[in-house]
């Protein structure tokens, strides 16, 4: 009890840190203490006699309670030691520490993620994490060398991590802005964290406006940047005796560490320092009693000039290399370091203590291209493209210098940005360049792509696995008749927009690409139930499955889908209005993604049936299935407990009776709309806003044109803390003071809304008249 009191008063010398709140609902406290302990001639630097742990001890006496580590680090023993001597002590809750930790390089397999974040449970002596990130998005197998894994697959272990309750919250470190909008494109969890390299020389302000701006929150490691050795080396930029971080410093009472690292805290980012040192320690959490001026943050960004002291060159030539590129990277240095028995992750950073190490980072190693030919005959290799289709190979991978002896390494190439302007005679140069080799083509967008390059692609490219075709409008069933000749390892192929492909392609596809697993034929008109038969006959394997607009798709089509690919896990048929309940009532156990929006020919009997079914159904999308009622959604919301989004737009016949089954049945609901469901009322809101899904999932909800929607709906909405978007499009009895009210609770949340007027009485009979979605943010 003494020793807990000692405590209260040490940290009483120190103001209360800040905490953030992560997309999740979670706080994080806002400085965290790293643990990476350095190296050596040996390798990575290890803690003696228990020197990290008793760092830690101290650490939480002083007020710290997040810890930064990593499974390379090797220090995931003695934090959860300390953590968990602090608990029996009766010092601090578990709930109390946030952990962080991180996934390496060699274990980014999907199936590999979870097993990888056990084995560092397992070392901490700790049931969960708070944060599990993904340390870099580049992957190499076991003796680090270049594995063709795809990180968006590695993010997908890390959601199965999440789903498992293995951590909190999941997050990548050293993800530029374009890896960072692909997760979120594609992903179906938002990373909660970024952690990047951040100080002074490299500010990174715009992925750290656009990160913060979609709700993920910012560490920054290597704070300090330049104001303290490296690797026992002094390396260029601001020195603690700066004159611009000494006097504001000086008028503040302050440190210039403090200073440096309260500017991230100002910036909104969560600073991770690392000391062994008990002074420097209290130093660095002694931060949040004082705030810099605008002026005095604009100075210190004056020194960014993008500089980078952790830069993996070696790895710059892996296609998800991060960062830019510099003219003469060093050689891979992780063959030869693991045969030396020393640790490959210092050389990220800029020196070592010895001179072998500092070699590696002279930069004088020449790229491999030049050593193996001269320069002269090396121009005429890349001269057999002209130079506009060279200047598109550059940017589609900007490793085409190096690569494009053979493109024996072009394994993926997405070439969406030039749409309009990309011809033939470029995907027949890389067809013949990149050869068998070849297994991912994105040519989205680009109309100007006709039949004749893509039967040279199929030719040349037989092991394709993945063609993006969407919006290649000059695309017939010629191209599918070539694939299906050729191409048998096919697996994903996607034909959306292209109108000329009718059900010739789908034969054509099922005879020759019997590996096919997701299919795409959305506004492909001329696709009919014979197509979807013949695909479904010969692609057991089929899961997913997506014809939006396919008018021609019906019960039939649906039924075979159902009965031969029993696998099917996706499907959308949004439009597909000759669907009856006969053929949904048919789908599978294995469904996860259903949409049925407009058809409208559905009754609470396909609900049913998905009820019995279908438990496992993550999204559900019924928009104009205007025939549903409420005890349609009772039955689906006793057994599908896993729902997580649903659309219920225009769904007229439901009632609050429908959002109390939701609320009790669905307890990870995050997305619902109830746009056009006039019958909804406050007490239809009240009875979600106190389910387990509001509480701790539910961040999106539309209520567009809802009329008995009032303001008694946003105060019970208060205690939805996860809300992040609220649609109230016509609402016309809430009120302004109400949004107000309700943001000056939810300070991060977004109200889209429009304030018509009044709606006039209705002269005759019909439906109430409906207001467009005019986009004005309040």
């Amino acid at each position: 009890m003494i020793r807990s009191l000692i405590i209260l008063l040490m940290m009483g010398a120190t103001s209360a840190v800040l905490k953030y709140k992560l997309n999740n609902g979670r706080d994080m406290p806002g400085i965290a203490l790293g643990s990476y302990l350095g190296f050596d001639e040996q390798g990575i630097v290890h803690s003696s006699n228990k020197q990290l742990r008793d760092v830690i001890l101290r650490a939480i006496e002083l007020g710290y309670r997040h810890f930064d580590s990593a499974s390379l680090y090797e220090t995931e023993p003695e934090i959860g030691e300390a953590i968990r001597m602090k608990i029996e002590e009766g010092e601090i809750r578990r709930e109390d520490a946030f952990v962080t930790t991180k996934l390496w390089v060699t274990q980014h397999r999907r199936e590999q993620v979870p097993v990888a974040l056990k084995s560092s449970l397992k070392n901490m002596g700790l049931d969960y994490v708070d944060l599990y990130l993904m340390h870099w998005p580049i992957a190499v197998n076991e003796d680090y060398t270049y594995v063709d894994v795809d990180y968006m697959d590695t993010w997908k272990g890390m959601e199965d991590a999440l789903n498992q309750g293995l951590t909190k919250a999941i997050g990548v470190s050293n993800f530029n802005r374009t890896q960072l909008m692909r997760l979120l494109d594609e992903g179906s969890v938002r990373p909660a964290v970024l952690q990047i390299e951040n100080h002074p020389q490299i500010t990174e302000q715009e992925l750290v406006n656009f990160a913060q701006k979609e709700g993920i929150t910012v560490m920054g490691y290597s704070p300090l940047g330049s104001l303290v050795p490296r690797y026992g080396m002094q390396l260029p930029g601001p020195k603690m005796d700066d004159p611009i971080l000494v006097e504001i410093a000086r008028k503040y009472g302050k440190t210039v560490p403090q200073v440096v690292l309260r500017w991230l805290v100002d910036r909104k980012l969560v600073p991770v320092t690392k000391t062994v040192k008990v002074q420097r320690l209290k130093e660095n959490i002694d931060i949040f009693d004082f705030s810099l001026t605008a002026e005095e943050i604009g100075k210190i960004n004056k020194f960014d000039e993008h500089k980078r002291f952790t830069i993996p060159s070696f790895w710059q030539d892996y296609p998800n290399y991060p960062f830019e590129k510099i003219e003469n990277p060093v050689q891979n240095p992780f063959v030869a370091i693991k045969m030396a028995k020393v640790t490959p992750y210092p050389s990220m950073s800029y020196s070592t203590r010895n001179k072998f190490e500092f070699a590696r980072f002279s930069g004088e190693d020449e790229n491999h291209i030049n050593k193996k030919l001269p320069k002269e005959l090396l121009l005429r290799i890349l001269s057999y493209l002209d130079v506009v289709s060279l200047c598109r190979c550059a940017q589609v991978s900007k490793l085409w210098n190096i690569l494009a002896l053979d493109g024996s390494n072009w394994q993926r190439i997405d070439l969406f940005d030039f749409q309009r302007d990309v011809e033939g005679s470029v995907i027949e140069n890389i067809s013949h360049r990149c050869g068998g080799f070849l297994r991912q083509l994105s040519l989205r967008g680009c109309e100007s792509i006709a039949d004749g390059s893509m039967k040279t692609l199929a030719q040349s490219c037989p092991n394709i696995e993945d063609l993006n075709l969407n919006k290649c409008k000059k695309v017939t069933d010629h191209t599918c008749q070539a694939l299906g000749r050729r191409c048998s390892k096919l697996q994903r192929i996607n034909l959306d927009s292209c109108p000329s492909v009718t059900d010739i392609s789908l034969k054509a596809l099922s005879d020759g690409c019997p590996l096919l697993t997701h299919v795409n034929v959305s506004w492909c008109q001329s696709i009919s139930e014979n197509g979807v038969e013949a695909l479904a006959r010969s692609c057991p394997k089929l899961k997913s499955f997506i014809c939006r607009g396919c008018k021609n798709v019906n019960d039939r089509a649906v039924s075979c889908l159902a009965t031969f690919c029993v696998d099917l896990e996706v499907l959308n048929v949004q439009g597909c209005d000759n669907l009856t309940d006969d053929s949904i009532s048919k789908l599978g156990g294995a469904m996860r993604r259903l949409c049925l929006s407009g058809c409208t020919r559905l009754t609470d009997t396909s609900l049913c049936a998905l009820a019995a079914k279908c438990p496992d159904l993550v999204t559900l999308e019924l928009a104009q299935c205007a025939q549903l009622t409420d005890a349609g959604f009772q039955a689906l919301a006793r057994s599908c407990r896993m729902l997580e989004r649903m659309d219920l737009e225009e769904c007229v016949l439901i009632t609050d009776t429908t959002l109390v089954h939701l609320a009790m049945g669905c307890p990870r609901l995050e997305k619902l709309t109830l746009s056009h469901c006039e019958l909804i009322t406050d007490y239809g809101i009240k009875q979600l806003s106190m389910s387990p899904c509001a509480a701790e999932h539910l961040t999106v909800l539309g209520l567009d044109n809802c009329p008995l929607v009032t303001d008694g709906a946003l105060e019970h909405l208060i205690s939805c803390h996860n809300l992040q978007l609220i649609e109230l499009y016509d609402c016309q009895m809430v009120t302004r003071n109400a949004i107000r009210k309700l943001r000056n609770h939810l300070p991060n949340i977004k109200v889209h809304a429009y304030f018509a007027p009044v709606t006039p009485p209705v002269a005759g009979g019909g439906a109430r008249p409906r207001y467009c979605r005019c986009c004005n943010i309040i």
